[in-house]
């Protein structure tokens, strides 16, 4: 008696990699768009939480927090920047003097680095920075709009109440 030997022949093999092909073809874009996302909620999460804490920390303190837009190049980290976008990130600092800038002498408190590539953070009625107050509120009122490299309905809209509270939406991008 001979036993044959196991295993896949050449035609075999090819027809499962020809159908793990087209699985994987099929599942590509899906795949995309979950980590698009991910990476968009996770901003607008960062933004909602850097208010939220902005809010606590100044009823703790007794003292005005401010988030202002971080400078680029040699000032990043360290220096509020009029010529910034919001999406080059953001420093919370505890604001002693209530002018919505980081002077010398001032806490520094978080830094946001720039969001990823090709994600823009619009603003709408808030200026270059947001002051907290330890009453609670927020100011200026308004909101940040979130948007990647997709149009339709995958963006998110930040937005702040008149008590002070953020939340978060979806919104259309272009």
């Amino acid at each position: 008696m001979r036993r044959s030997a196991g295993g896949f022949s050449l035609i075999e093999l090819l027809i499962t990699l020809v159908i793990l092909g087209i699985l994987a073809t099929l599942t590509a874009p899906s795949v995309r768009d979950m980590i698009f996302n991910n990476r968009i909620t996770s901003s607008a999460n960062d933004m909602l939480a850097d208010v939220a804490t902005a809010r606590s920390e100044a009823a703790r303190r007794s003292a005005r927090i401010g988030i202002c837009k971080n400078a680029t190049g040699a000032g990043a980290n360290t220096t509020c920047d009029h010529a910034s976008a919001w999406s080059d990130g953001w420093i919370m600092f505890v604001d002693a003097n209530a002018n919505g800038w980081l002077d010398s002498g001032e806490s520094v408190l978080r830094v946001r680095q720039s969001l990823p590539t090709g994600m823009v953070l619009t603003p709408s009625g808030v200026g270059d920075y947001v002051l907290a107050k330890p009453v609670g509120n927020v100011t200026p009122l308004g909101s940040w709009k979130l948007c990647d490299s997709r149009s339709g309905n995958y963006g998110r809209l930040v937005t702040l109440s008149a008590t002070g509270r953020a939340s978060v939406s979806t919104t259309n991008c272009p």
